[in-house]
C-alpha cells in the first residue's frame, strides 16, 4: 500500500497560563499511541518557558488517519493534572512551516495559550508494509511505556481493515479512562489524607482562635480604659483652652491701651502745629523789630539792658516752668524705670504665649515711641522759651530806644509805639498760647501717669493668671505620668 511520509518538527517556545498554588509543567505531543514529553518546566510570571524541539516522523496515506494532540500537565505534589489540550492535526494540506498560538481547551485558565512553530518535510512516498518495521521502531523509540507487543498489535490492525482504526480508538479510550479512574482513585485516597491532615489544621486554628479571642476582649477592655482616659484629657485640655482665651482677652486690653496711645500721639502732634504758628508769628515780630531797630538810636542801650535783664529774670511764671520741667523729667525718667519693669513681666509672659508676646513687644515699641514724641516736646517747648525770650528782650530794646528818641521823632514814636503795642498784644498770646500748650501737656502727663497705674494692674493680673495656669500645666502633666503618657 502506498503512501507519503512526513517528518514534523515542533519548537515549543512557552505555556501561558495563570495559576495560584506552586507547580511545574510538562507539554505531551501525542498522535495516535505515540507520545513524547518535555523537561520539567517552572513557572515565571503566569508564563511556563519551554523552549524545547520535538520531532515525530510518520505515513499519511489510507488507513493512516490519526489525531494529533498538543497535552499540557501540571505537576502538582508528584502528581500530575490535566492543564489544558489542544488538537493539532497534520494532513497532506497544511502549510510546510508556520508560527501558531492556540488556546488550550479543558484548561483552569480560560485565557490559557500555547505558542509553539512547526515545521513539515515531505520524505516522499513509501510503501507501508516496506516501512511498517521502521515505521513501528520509530514509534517505539517515542514511546516505550506501551510495549512492543502491543504496537505490532495496532499496526497489524491498522493493515487489516480500514474500520479497526475506530475500534483501536475507543479500546484507547476505554483505556485511558480506566488509567485516569485509577489515577482518580489515588488522587482521592491522597485528597483524603490531605482533608484530615488540614482538619487537623482547622482544629488547631480553633484553639488559637480561642485563645486570640480572649486576648482581643482584654484589648477591647484597655481600649475602653484608654478612651476614658482620653476623654478625661480631652476635657482638661479644653478647661486649659478656656484659660489660654483669658489671657488673649488680657491681651485685647492691651490692644486698647494702644489705642488710647495712639490718641495721645495725635494730641502732640497738634500741639506741635500749634508750636509751629507761634513760632511763625514770633519770626514776623522779629523782622518787625529788625525794621524798627535801623530808625532808632542806641544811646542808651548798656543802661535798658540792666534794667530788662533784672526784669526778665523777676518773671515768676518762667521760674515756675524751669521747676516744672525738672519735674516732668523726674517723671520722665521715673516712668522709664517703670516701664523696664512692665517690659520684664510682659517678657516672662511672652514665654508662655508667643501671640501676646507680639501685642505685648508692639506696644512696649509705642511706648518708648511716645516718650520719644515727648522728649522731643520738651526740647521744642524750651526752644520755644528761649525764641521768646529773645523777643522779649529784642522789645524791651526797642521799647527803650523809642523813649530816647521821643523829643526829635514825635511822629516817628507814635508808629513806633503802634507797633510795640502789637508786638505786646502778640506776646500776649503767645504766652496765652504757651500756658495752654503746658496745660494740655500736663493732661497728657497725668493720662500717661493713669495709663501706667492700669498697665501696672494688668500686670498684676496677667502674673497672678500664668501662676494659675502653671499650677494646671504642672498637674495635667502629673496626671499625664500616672497615665504613661509622654
Amino acid at each position: 500500500m502506498k503512501a507519503f511520509r512526513y517528518q514534523v518538527t515542533l519548537n515549543i517556545s512557552k505555556v501561558e497560563l495563570s495559576v495560584k498554588f506552586p507547580c511545574t509543567l510538562q507539554v505531551m505531543w501525542k498522535r495516535g499511541l505515540n507520545k513524547c514529553l518535555t523537561r520539567t518546566k517552572e513557572k515565571t510570571r503566569n508564563i511556563f518557558i519551554v523552549n524545547e524541539v520535538l520531532t515525530l516522523d510518520f505515513n499519511v496515506g489510507e488507513n493512516t488517519q490519526k489525531k494529533t494532540h498538543l497535552i499540557a500537565l501540571l505537576n502538582v505534589d508528584g502528581q500530575s493534572k490535566l492543564a489544558g489540550v489542544v488538537n493539532f492535526n497534520i494532513n497532506e494540506t497544511m502549510p510546510i512551516e508556520g508560527q501558531c498560538a492556540l488556546n488550550l481547551e479543558r484548561s483552569p485558565d480560560p485565557n490559557a495559550k500555547i505558542h509553539f512553530t512547526y515545521q513539515v518535510v515531505n520524505l516522499g512516498e513509501t510503501d507501508l508494509s516496506d516501512s511498517r518495521v521502521s515505521e513501528s521502531f520509530h514509534q517505539k523509540t517515542l514511546a516505550e511505556s506501551f510495549g512492543f507487543e502491543k504496537e505490532n498489535l495496532i499496526h497489524h490492525k491498522i493493515l487489516s481493515q480500514k474500520k479497526s482504526s475506530t475500534q483501536l480508538i475507543s479500546t484507547y479510550e476505554v483505556q485511558l479512562t480506566k488509567e485516569l479512574y485509577e489515577k482518580s482513585l489515588k488522587d482521592l485516597d491522597q485528597q483524603k489524607i490531605k482533608n484530615s491532615q488540614l482538619q487537623d489544621q482547622l482544629n488547631q486554628l480553633q484553639n488559637e482562635k480561642s485563645t486570640y479571642t480572649e486576648e482581643v476582649n482584654k484589648l477591647k477592655k484597655q481600649i475602653i480604659q484608654l478612651k476614658n482616659e482620653n476623654q478625661y484629657l480631652e476635657e482638661q485640655y479644653e478647661s486649659s483652652k478656656s484659660e489660654i482665651t483669658k489671657f488673649k482677652e488680657s491681651a485685647h486690653s492691651f490692644n486698647q491701651l494702644q489705642v488710647q496711645t495712639e490718641k495721645l500721639n495725635n494730641e502732640i502732634e497738634n500741639y506741635k502745629i500749634q508750636n509751629s504758628v507761634l513760632e511763625n508769628k514770633y519770626q514776623q515780630a522779629f523782622k518787625k523789630a529788625k525794621q524798627l531797630e535801623e530808625k532808632v538810636q542806641f544811646s542808651h542801650f548798656n543802661k535798658i539792658e540792666r534794667s530788662t535783664n533784672t526784669q526778665f529774670n523777676e518773671i515768676p511764671e518762667y521760674v515756675q516752668q524751669n521747676t516744672q520741667i525738672t519735674q516732668l523729667e523726674e517723671q520722665v525718667n521715673e516712668y522709664k524705670r517703670k516701664n523696664d519693669k512692665l517690659t520684664y513681666e510682659l517678657q516672662f509672659t511672652n514665654n508662655k504665649f508667643k501671640t501676646l508676646e507680639q501685642e505685648l513687644s508692639q506696644f512696649k515699641c509705642q511706648v518708648i515711641q511716645y516718650q520719644t514724641q515727648l522728649t522731643q516736646f520738651k526740647d521744642q517747648c524750651n526752644r520755644f522759651e528761649t525764641e521768646n525770650a529773645k523777643l522779649k528782650i529784642l522789645i524791651k530794646q526797642l521799647e527803650q530806644d523809642q523813649n530816647n528818641k521821643e523829643k526829635v521823632q514825635n511822629k516817628s514814636q507814635n508808629d513806633y509805639q503802634k507797633q510795640i503795642d502789637s508786638l505786646k498784644d502778640q506776646l500776649k498770646q503767645n504766652i496765652d498760647k504757651l500756658e495752654q500748650v503746658k496745660e494740655k501737656y500736663r493732661q497728657a502727663k497725668e493720662k500717661i501717669e493713669k495709663q501706667n497705674d492700669i498697665i501696672e494692674q494688668q500686670n498684676d493680673e496677667l502674673t497672678m493668671q500664668n501662676m494659675t495656669f502653671l499650677k494646671e500645666l504642672q498637674l495635667i502633666a502629673k496626671r499625664q505620668e500616672q497615665f504613661g503618657i509622654v
